[in-house]
């Protein structure tokens, strides 16, 4: 059984009907592509509009939008699922679990900001 492990969570007022389990820009709207600043990871259905539980640090339950290896470092793809970072992608954390396709939960620890240049 998966768990997560937040050690900080705050609420983000959004824009769109936000989906638990998925990464969140920092402006709390959609992401406009690949890229861009992560806060964190929703931890509950949202409706636009209103605030989102959003994990910030800690470890996160994160859906996956493709395979990944674990030990990887993730970004984000357009319906912010968790996906295999690539040159120049802003990271967002690092798996702690294999994930064999899209759509399966996996454990990720929470860290924001820094470019992938691998």
């Amino acid at each position: 059984m998966l768990t997560e492990q937040p050690l900080l969570i705050t609420t983000l007022p959004v824009t769109f009907n936000a989906l638990k389990n998925t990464f969140v820009r920092i402006e709390g709207d959609v992401f406009q592509g690949i890229g861009g600043r992560v806060l964190g990871v929703i931890t509950a259905d949202t409706n636009a509009n209103t605030n989102a539980p959003v994990i910030v640090s800690g470890i996160a339950l994160v859906k996956t939008g493709s395979a990944i290896i674990k030990g990887r470092s993730v970004a984000h793809n357009v319906n912010g699922l968790a996906v295999p970072c690539t040159v120049g992608d802003t990271i967002a954390g690092l798996a702690l679990d294999t994930a064999t396709g899209a759509g399966q939960l996996i454990r990720i620890l929470l860290h924001a900001g820094a470019i992938y240049v691998e």
